[in-house]
């Protein structure tokens, strides 16, 4: 079976063609790939990048040059894209990357025309995206869509509203049309149906968990207390996520300073993740005089992290909206215990009881008892590291690759 990857990146970070975005969604598509071509698919994968190709591992990524773009430019796209801007009305920033996205719509389709693919696997619903869902359309190669986050349902996203829009009318035409589209949680899916006022289970609609590497690994290993002169006797909480007004590491800030003297001297909260909230949080931590414990470490290479997670005791994530939380069972791995909240759209996928503690109010003084009551359990790490093998890589290739040969077939 030939599958072609159509997204809008992937985070390969000592490439300098696919370092310029770190995130969940560029290292799991691009782990997506990596698995089911080790799975026994052919997997070809084009995103947005100007690149002269590659491999990585058993996947190809293909080639994509300017000169590749203006040979194959399609009037089709063009037109498609301007009754997109007419519609949902995007800004002019937003118009210069959509033209971008349809002028490389081209050779995209002629890559699917001349390589034989069985199905295109579509990451994402958004402007970005919607040229590679013509090409599909155009020239009739059945495609599934992955929703690796549903951004069109939350104020905190920071998505130009038209985007939104259009996200919510497509799910609504994959519902009519019979597109198939995989979201990451239940709990996405929920609220897709309850969008679409549906009771019963969507038959083209599937949810397949997020998986990580479920081996520990520590490729470059170094002393996390030595490099931020962390006491041996402190208890160590990760949040993991670039800093954002929607994963929330705001409420983490308000909410450890509401802490008793006794639990703030014990404990330490790594901030791992690039700030782009210009520098708001560090602001308030300094306000607040608490930079000694709450430690913002920047953006950490997947080569590194290991390290972290190794040494650390506890994760949380506070985010505001968040389609997985891929930073739990990573941490599930290492045997750490999460704090998170139960409106986490995947809660129903990961909880389990000796390996999360989830909180119904999302007050900081709720977060603030959690954290304590997180030092207080006697969690057995053991445990949480047999039930993190439930979230491997591998299990998440099957399952696209039996929705692949369901379609086909």
């Amino acid at each position: 079976m030939r599958v072609l990857f159509l997204a809008s990146y992937i985070t390969i970070i000592n490439d300098k063609n696919f370092k310029k975005n770190v995130t969940g969604y560029g290292y799991q598509v691009r782990d997506i790939a990596d698995y089911v071509s080790r799975a026994g698919v052919n997997v070809d994968v084009v995103t947005s990048a100007i690149t002269g190709g590659r491999n990585y591992n058993n996947t190809t990524i293909l080639k994509k040059t300017w000169k590749d773009i203006f040979q194959h430019i399609k009037l089709f796209y063009l037109k498609k894209m301007i009754q997109l801007i007419k519609i949902y009305c995007p800004s002019y920033s937003r118009i210069i990357k959509i033209l971008y996205y349809s002028l490389s719509a081209g050779y995209v389709e002629y890559i699917l025309k001349n390589g034989n693919y069985d199905i295109a696997h579509i990451h994402g619903i958004g402007f970005n995206t919607k040229p590679y869902i013509d090409c599909c359309e155009k020239l009739g190669i059945r495609y599934i869509l992955t929703l690796h986050g549903l951004n069109s349902f939350s104020d905190s996203v920071q998505m130009e509203s038209g985007e939104k829009e259009f996200e919510k009318d497509f799910i609504k035409y994959a519902y009519n049309k019979g597109v198939s589209l995989t979201v990451i949680s239940t709990g996405i899916l929920n609220v897709i149906k309850e969008y679409l006022n549906v009771q019963d289970d969507i038959k083209h609609f599937y949810v397949i968990t997020n998986g990580t590497n479920i081996t520990e690994s520590c490729l470059e290993y170094f002393d996390i207390r030595q490099r931020y002169e962390i006491d041996k006797n402190n208890r160590i909480m990760l949040c993991v996520g670039n800093l954002s007004s929607n994963k929330n590491q705001s409420q983490i800030v308000r909410a450890y300073n509401l802490l008793s003297g006794e639990i703030k001297k014990r404990l330490c909260i790594l901030f791992l993740g690039t700030d782009t909230t210009s520098g708001d949080i560090k602001r308030k931590i300094y306000e607040l005089g608490l930079n000694d414990n709450l430690i913002l470490c920047g953006n950490i290479s997947r080569d590194e992290i290991g390290s972290y997670y190794a040494q650390a005791d506890y994760t949380v994530l506070a985010s505001i909206s968040e389609g997985f939380g891929l930073s739990i069972i990573e941490g599930f791995v290492y045997g750490l215990p999460n704090l998170t909240f139960s409106d986490l759209d995947s809660v129903e996928d990961l909880f389990d009881e000796k390996a999360m503690l989830i909180l119904s109010e999302r007050s900081d003084e709720s977060l603030a008892s959690g954290i304590t009551q997180m030092l207080s359990e006697d969690w057995d790490r053991e445990y949480i590291k047999k039930y993190a093998k439930n979230f491997s890589l591998e299990r998440m290739a099957e399952e696209y690759v039996k929705i692949y040969r369901d379609i086909v077939e």
